[in-house]
């Protein structure tokens, strides 16, 4: 119960993001940037002399993120990505390749909520499940290589974070749900968001068993009740109680500014 009631109401912090070191020479890619906790994020370590990657689903909204980052610093570049299409993150992943050899932090920040159940990915997957892991866990293979030879010529080990959630995990993963068809539509929103869940912490525990001995900090984080568009698709009455017992995106993007740089939570505590 208090840990419920600390992310829907948290303490005061005893830092800020202006607590976050200088992070000059360091590459981060965050996808779903454009808005939330990814573009607070992004603003956080453009101000920390960080390059940054955000992915947009869209040309506008792209557009609009990129005006405000520039009045931070010219440090960054917006990849069109869609996580529902695995072509789409595949592009992208490609696109980000040509233009870097090192990638110090991947951020697994885009996501969605209870979507409308009749709505699957391109490729027919389950779009909760879809969007939070299989395109995340696609774009962290394919970053793999990069991943892997920037941690061999850094001091300090890369990260990747990936999301949990204050709502409990389903207890295991129905595959027969993952691909739409009448089994997958007799399940509720809620029911496949929490399966998604798991899949994400799986996903970053495999990480960390498979490649923590080689200098990869994988992690789950869970930043708590945030005011953020993850809730679009549960607007009026029950997307206003959750606006009203949720924090501002300002104190919620600290778990993420102040865990990407450090990754002070993970399995290998050995890190320095």
């Amino acid at each position: 119960m208090a840990s419920t009631w600390d992310e829907h109401f948290p303490s005061r912090m005893e830092w800020s993001a202006d607590d976050v070191p200088d992070q000059s020479g360091k590459v981060f890619l965050i996808t779903g940037g454009t808005s939330g906790l990814g573009f607070a994020t992004a603003k956080v370590l453009l101000s920390r002399n960080a390059r940054v990657y955000i992915t947009s689903r869209g040309h506008e909204k792209g557009r609009q993120a990129a005006e405000e980052l520039r009045r931070i610093s010219e440090a960054f570049h917006v990849l069109q990505m869609d996580l529902s299409d695995l072509q789409s993150v595949q592009k992208a992943a490609y696109e980000f390749m040509s233009k870097e050899q090192n990638l110090h932090c991947l951020i697994n920040n885009g996501g969605v909520m209870a979507p409308p159940i009749a709505l699957p990915t391109r490729q027919q997957y389950d779009l909760q499940f879809g969007v939070n892991v299989i395109g995340h866990f696609y774009l962290t293979q394919l970053l793999l290589p990069v991943l892997l030879g920037t941690a061999k010529f850094t001091a300090r080990k890369v990260h990747v974070l990936n999301y949990s959630s204050s709502a409990p995990p389903a207890p295991r993963i129905d595959y027969t749900t993952l691909m739409d068809g009448p089994v997958r539509r007799r399940c509720t929103p809620a029911q496949l968001y929490k399966q998604s869940k798991l899949g994400c912490l799986l996903l970053a525990l495999e990480l960390a068993e498979q490649y923590g001995e080689q200098g990869i900090v994988s992690i789950a984080i869970n930043p708590g009740n945030v005011q953020t568009n993850l809730t679009r698709y549960s607007r009026g009455v029950m997307g206003s109680i959750w606006d009203m017992f949720s924090c501002r995106v300002s104190k919620g993007v600290l778990t993420l500014a102040t865990r990407a740089p450090f990754a002070t939570v993970h399995l290998d505590r050995r890190d320095p």
